[in-house]
């Protein structure tokens, strides 16, 4: 029982409800004497109030008996810091009055053992609470990673006794010291300051992150994964506690001792709230830190815009006081008022031509309340007989009087403008070239004397001179910003090779900046896939003067290799001399890739041409093969066994025949598509014998298929081309050997899975698992996984395009695919296809003959191959059509045009010589606008789109087709 300083009742255990007789709650709050009315007027309470009153812990023994005298209980009490722990057992009342305290002895000693087990539980329990709470407000109140590290290693000594302790942080599979403790008495500190591990190497440490498990090594001389060495011989126990924030591990604390045994699983337990609360800190300091350095950085650059501004500001007030370093127009706006202000002129203006000296800006004037309009501001000159005078002469242009001086007859410049009189007028000549004016205007007739002309030139040259500069400087700029903006790297090197200069796209391109190199040479680019022949010659064409132009393959900052298409040039100095070399070089490894890619394409489309073209002359022959062999069946008589089972024989193998001319589409992407009701356990089923035999003998093969599975509409062909792919690729991901799976299942999505997949809706799924026992794959393969053309094949082993077909045959269906993988662990590919809700027009069994549609219309089949159109219209005539036939599209009209009666339908193939079904087409319409249309034909679907048979409500029928297909089709399209 614990008793508060009022002497309340705080705690109390089973025991002693048992002994009382009544429950923890009618006990807890209760004053102490209201528990025990007995003890009220004895020794107790005073012995109570001396135990509280000592500076340490008092023992003490006392008895008393119930007031009912049934029972006597004795006591022992201890106080302990803010409250007092009573210890008592019951018995029967003795006979004489010294029994009881002679029966209790022993009682007494076991109830003292007892209290101190339980008080040193207490202490423990009370120093893990402490320990704990102390150490939440000293880690959530720290904001540097340090603080927080070193507090976690300061309460981790009061929790565990060690020698050494330190904390590493995970980070991109390493494990980097960031905190310890106790390394400096075993001199040892420098070394672990700088502990970099990586976990590859650290398999015990590895297996920690992974499972994030502590692991404990009660004698490190016992355990065969423990290495001994010299620095940390001395270690006996060893105990490792991962840092754990939710399932990410941020890192593990390490601590060592140098006796065996020194740590256990209860120590464990302690340490693992101290770790969590760790780990929240820990995030907590290292977000601080980032908010903190973002602000650093953020500050970095206000105080870099702020010193800009200075520095600019600095500038104008250079400009404003050195006319040599001034902007034309501000120049010029300062040469218009201090001409005014000498020549006491009331009206001086400044003009500037455009570059093919077609027009004229006025720029500048003075004063500045004389705004001029805007068709005086920038006004023609080709006509102007002031800049033309001035473009021919270059030299000054004195007016005395404007009104009647017959050189300005015809002028409308501004500069004759604003009631002035008398004018003189200066070419502003730069380099030889007209490029502007001075105009001194006076209202009044004013004669301009050789000392003010002499003076103006002397001004004219000045701003000549300023402006003539401001050009060179603009140029420069000019040159600079292109070299500095240029897409290309531009390199700059003396005579040995070292980099005096290096443009922003050189940094871009090779990872390294411009402090990093310059002053160095090249060497660090080598990517050693050049010998030294290739670099002498190289120096020896540049060094004789001469262009070099070739291409590297170099190494950026971070090990990749690019390739760079150079141009080396020399620099000379004004003497000819040979004074540094310059090089442009443009990264082309991406326009290699393209043209590898592009390679591969023809090499795809080739391959797609000639399987284009087999599958047509291939599905001709199929047709007639398995159409007669239909045809056979139908006309033997049913109980001709021997016969009709013959006949089966040769529709299985066309049959089977057709299925290959539809992989070999598959494999070149013109298959037609034609999404049917289907169910993927039938697909994986047929397809599994081919499975097999694409996979090696020593890859097992398992499928696992749902049995109520929810039925897809899509193309068959299709889901088989993505089974293939992938099978195709985990069998490259296991060259010696495996496992691969095949599953199916059914998947309700609710709105949060959907919420957390990219790319699917909620609502009923049909999920396709592919999974292989292979290499797997790393976090930089998986990213562009799906993208064309990307293959981790070697060149010539793969096209990097299935995967990528996958892709696009998934999104067609509005399904999801989604891939899960790691290096050495295999691949799962889960592909989510939505369910087909209604399967009312769910394709049935094939119908026998009796049952295929009839009719009585008249058909005309066009057919260039005689075998396919005898068949076509064999089968129609059977089932009661009136046929007529005809070879091509031009038999075709003239049989049309000569008939009397009516056609009902044209069943026409799409590809025919001298007319394709398409014009046939066309034409046909106009002698029989109300005849339906049906084509037909063995090329694909990219045939058939340039045949022009995309469009809304074309009707088709694909080669080969069954005389059953063909029925229901003519019956379907007469019918619409």
């Amino acid at each position: 029982m614990v008793i508060n300083h009022d002497q309340t009742v705080a705690y109390v255990n089973k025991s002693a409800e048992r002994l009382l007789g009544i429950g923890r709650a009618e006990v807890v709050g209760r004053p102490l004497f209201k528990v025990f009315p007995g003890a009220r007027g004895t020794d107790f309470e005073q012995k109570l109030l001396l135990v509280r009153q000592q500076a340490a812990p008092v023992k003490f023994d006392t008895t008393f008996y119930s007031p009912a005298g049934t029972n006597w209980y004795h006591f022992t009490v201890v106080a302990e810091d803010n409250a007092c722990f009573v210890y008592f057992y019951a018995g029967q009342r003795p006979q004489t009055e010294t029994s009881p305290a002679a029966t209790g002895v022993s009682a007494n000693r076991q109830i003292a053992k007892e209290y101190e087990s339980v008080l040193a539980a207490e202490r423990e329990q009370r120093l893990i609470a402490e320990t704990l709470a102390e150490v939440t407000l000293a880690l959530t109140s720290q904001t540097s990673l340090k603080n927080v590290l070193d507090e976690m290693l300061r309460q981790t000594q009061r929790l565990v006794s060690y020698r050494t302790a330190h904390i590493m942080l995970l980070k991109d599979d390493h494990l980097h010291i960031a905190g310890w403790q106790g390394y400096r008495e075993l001199g040892s500190e420098e070394l672990v300051s700088h502990l970099v591990q990586p976990l590859a190497e650290f398999p015990m440490d590895a297996e920690v992150v992974r499972s994030r498990q502590p692991l404990v090594i009660v004698d490190t001389h016992q355990e065969s994964r423990w290495v001994i060495q010299e620095q940390t011989a001395w270690v006996r126990s060893h105990l490792v506690v991962p840092i754990c924030l939710g399932e990410r591990v941020l890192g593990i604390l390490r601590l060592d001792a140098n006796t065996i045994h020194a740590f256990s699983e209860e120590q464990v337990v302690k340490l693992q709230p101290l770790t969590n609360v760790a780990a929240i800190a820990l995030e907590n300091a290292r977000l601080f830190e980032q908010v903190q350095q973002e602000l650093a950085e953020r500050k970095q650059i206000e105080n870099e815009i702020r010193r800009r501004n200075s520095e600019l500001a600095l500038l104008n007030q250079v400009i404003a006081a050195s006319a040599t370093s001034l902007e034309p127009e501000t120049i010029l706006q300062i040469t218009c008022q201090a001409v005014a202000q000498t020549f006491e002129l009331p009206i001086v203006s400044a003009t500037m031509l455009n570059n093919d000296k077609t027009a004229a800006n006025l720029v500048a004037w003075h004063p500045r309340n004389l705004q001029p309009t805007e068709s005086q501001q920038h006004f023609p000159i080709a006509a102007d007989p002031i800049f033309q005078y001035l473009l021919q002469t270059k030299t000054s242009l004195i007016i005395a009087d404007v009104a009647t001086d017959p050189r300005l007859a015809g002028s409308t410049s501004p500069i004759c403008a604003e009631k002035a009189q008398s004018l003189l007028v200066l070419p502003v000549v730069v380099e030889d070239h007209v490029v502007g004016s001075l105009n001194l205007q006076s209202t009044h007739s004013h004669q301009f004397t050789h000392q003010e002309i002499n003076l103006a030139w002397r001004v004219i040259d000045q701003v000549a001179g300023v402006l003539a500069r401001a050009q060179l400087d603009q140029r420069h700029r000019r040159l600079s910003e292109a070299i500095e903006q240029s897409a290309e790297s531009v390199v700059i090197t003396d005579t040995s090779g070292t980099l005096v200069y290096v443009n922003p796209s050189f940094e871009r391109i090779t990872g390294y900046s411009s402090d990093e190199v310059l002053g160095k040479k090249l060497n660090m680019l080598k990517s050693g896939r050049q010998d030294e022949a290739f670099y002498d010659n190289l120096w020896k064409t540049i060094r004789g003067g001469q262009v070099w132009h070739g291409r590297f393959i170099n190494k950026r900052k971070d090990g990749t290799l690019y390739t760079d298409d150079a141009t080396i040039s020399p620099v000379r100095s004004e003497n000819g001399t040979i004074v540094g070399f310059v090089g442009v070089q443009r990264d082309v490894t991406r326009e290699l890739q393209l043209e590898e890619q592009y390679r591969q394409a023809q090499k795809m489309e080739a391959v797609g041409l000639l399987a284009g073209g087999i599958a047509h002359d291939f599905n001709n022959l199929l047709t007639v093969i398995n159409g007669f062999a239909e045809m056979i069946q139908f006309e033997l008589p049913p109980d001709n066994l021997h016969l009709q089972k013959l006949a089966s024989r040769v529709r299985y193998s066309g049959t089977r025949a057709a299925a290959l001319v539809r992989q070999l589409l598959a494999f070149s992407r013109r298959e037609f598509v034609e999404p049917k009701i289907l169910n993927l356990n039938k697909v994986v089923t047929d397809i599994s014998k081919m499975l097999e035999r694409l996979i090696e003998e020593n890859i097992s093969l398992r499928t696992e298929f749902a049995p109520d599975l929810w039925a897809v509409k899509v193309d068959a062909h299709q889901i088989e081309q993505i089974i293939v792919n992938l099978t195709v690729n985990a069998r490259d991901a296991m060259p010696d050997g495996g496992s691969l799976s095949i599953e199916t299942e059914n998947k309700l999505l609710d709105d949060e899975f959907a919420a957390a997949h990219l790319g699917l809706s909620p609502g009923r799924y049909v999920l396709l698992t592919v999974i292989d026992s292979g290499t797997g794959m790393t976090d930089d393969v998986k990213e562009h996984l799906f993208e064309p053309f990307f293959t981790t094949k070697e060149q010539g082993k793969g096209t990097g395009l299935g995967l990528a077909t996958v892709f696009g045959i998934v999104k067609q269906y509005q399904g999801a695919i989604f891939v899960y993988s790691e290096p050495a662990k295999g691949t799962t590919f889960k592909i989510y296809l939505p369910a087909f809700v209604d399967s009312s027009d769910e394709e049935g069994t094939p119908e026998q003959a009796g049952g295929i549609p009839r009719g009585t219309e008249v058909v005309l089949v066009v057919e260039d191959e005689a075998a396919v159109r005898d068949l076509a219209a064999y089968m129609l005539r059977r089932q009661g059509y009136t046929v007529i036939e005809a070879g091509n599209g031009e038999d075709a009209l003239r049989i049309a045009e000569k008939r009397t009666g009516k056609i009902d339908l044209l069943l026409t193939d799409t590809v025919m010589p001298k007319m394709s079904g398409h014009v046939l087409a066309n034409e046909f319409k106009v002698l029989y606008p109300d005849t339906k249309i049906l084509f037909t034909s063995g090329y694909t679907d990219k045939n058939v789109m340039r045949q022009g048979m995309t469009e809304s409500g074309i009707d088709f029928i694909p080669k080969p087709f069954s005389a059953a297909e063909l029925a229901r089709k003519v019956r379907a399209v007469l019918d619409s």
